[in-house]
């Protein structure tokens, strides 16, 4: 009975331990946060955060840039950015687990080969579910791999260190550029940035005036000749001393980073593409292979107007053009579905975490991990569908 009530005693002193942490933790994540630091008047713990659509590049002398900057795109060359990594790494790191579970199959499994034939059979199961018993199979690897690599490429990255290390990249500018403002003038990064673009502009004229860089640099090229309040990302060469000894005052702001060395492949438009156009190929490769050259009697259906049926053949032609059509928007509907919950989940943790840090995103956490399932079950249940629609009879579609 003592023991009892110890062990009943302890348990309720770690839920209250617990318990206070998690609202020490809020506390300090609202008061750190982007909305209690604008509250109280200071700067937030975490810097602005900064969303961009295209990949980026995490190798070479244009590192951090995205592929839709100028001088990034070659045709020939092989260009690393961070989706293309995370995909690698993912790949990488399940090619390793089914390596590891397999390389000792036995009668009576282990833990690892166990966890994998359930999984496989799981998915087997919900395969056989829409095609029918015994027809699963040939399709399974396919459907596998790509529920696989969609769960868990959105799962890794919700990894606390995944996304926590990256490259910055500073726009420079001298002290003699700094002359440009007025005396005792606070000078912003907006200010920055807009003397950047007029500097662009006059260096190419005719062009359109834009930035790539958020992140400013002041080095101690020149001569400060008045007072001024800099905020900038980075003071170096001698450029901060040099401001105050111009009677001015450099004010330190946080940089961030411009690019993630790796980030979840399904925010990158590319990746749901080319998972979309394997689906949409195979698809039609097994109609091809079930159904022969007849398979194109979908699309093409002329053979009432060939009998001299003109208006049931008109219709039907009308019909075959609307198949192809739903064949080919399936392409746009895979692409956009996954992009769109990936990117959205990672723009819903990305803003959480930057007003309200620590506590806040453990809710979303949770979230995505169901989103990631989700949208992994969905696409694969999609091409499941649509490979078994591919191979059915004529006689089986009637029938249903």
């Amino acid at each position: 009975m003592a023991s009892t009530s110890a062990s009943s005693g302890s348990g309720k002193s770690i839920f209250v331990l617990i318990g206070i942490a998690m609202v020490a933790l809020l506390l300090t994540g609202i008061i750190t946060g982007a909305i209690g630091s604008s509250l109280l008047g200071f700067n937030s713990l975490l810097p602005e955060p900064g969303v961009h659509l295209p990949a980026q590049q995490i190798l070479g002398d244009d590192a951090g840039k995205t592929l839709s900057d100028d001088n990034t795109f070659s045709v020939t060359g092989f260009v690393l950015t961070n989706t293309i990594l995370s995909s690698l790494i993912t790949s990488g790191i399940l090619i390793l687990i089914f390596i590891i579970g397999t390389s000792r199959l036995k009668v009576v499994p282990g833990r690892m080969q166990g966890f994998l034939e359930l999984i496989i059979e799981a998915l087997l199961g919900f395969i056989e579910s829409v095609m029918g018993a015994g027809k699963g199979r040939a399709i399974l690897p396919v459907i596998a791999t790509i529920f696989l690599f969609v769960s868990f490429n959105s799962w890794i990255a919700l990894l606390p260190v995944y996304q926590s290390f990256g490259i910055t990249r500073f726009e420079t500018i001298t002290l003699d550029e700094l002359n440009h403002f007025e005396a005792n003038q606070e000078v912003t990064e907006d200010d920055l940035i807009h003397l950047i673009e007029e500097r662009n502009a006059a260096a190419h004229p005719g062009e359109e005036a834009h930035h790539v860089i958020e992140r400013i640099e002041i080095v101690g090229d020149g001569e400060l000749t008045k007072p001024l309040t800099i905020e900038a990302h980075r003071f170096s060469g001698g450029s901060e001393a040099a401001i105050i000894a111009a009677g001015g005052e450099a004010d330190f702001k946080s940089p961030g980073i411009n690019a993630t060395f790796v980030r979840p492949a399904g925010t990158d438009m590319n990746m749901p593409l080319a998972l979309a156009l394997v689906v949409f190929m195979f698809v039609e490769i097994l109609g091809i292979r079930a159904h022969g050259i007849g398979y194109f009697g979908e699309f093409f259906r002329f053979g009432k107007l060939l009998h001299g049926k003109i208006l049931e053949g008109l219709i039907d032609l009308f019909v075959g053009v609307l198949e192809g059509i739903s064949h080919l928007v399936r392409v746009v509907s895979f692409t956009f579905r996954l992009f769109g919950n990936m990117t959205a989940g990672e723009i819903l943790l990305l803003i959480s975490s930057f007003l309200v840090p620590f506590i806040i995103s453990i809710p979303v956490y949770g979230l995505e991990l169901l989103v990631g399932l989700i949208q992994a079950v969905i696409f694969a249940g999609l091409a499941i569908v649509f490979a078994s629609m591919a191979v059915a009879t004529h006689g089986d579609e009637d029938k249903h």
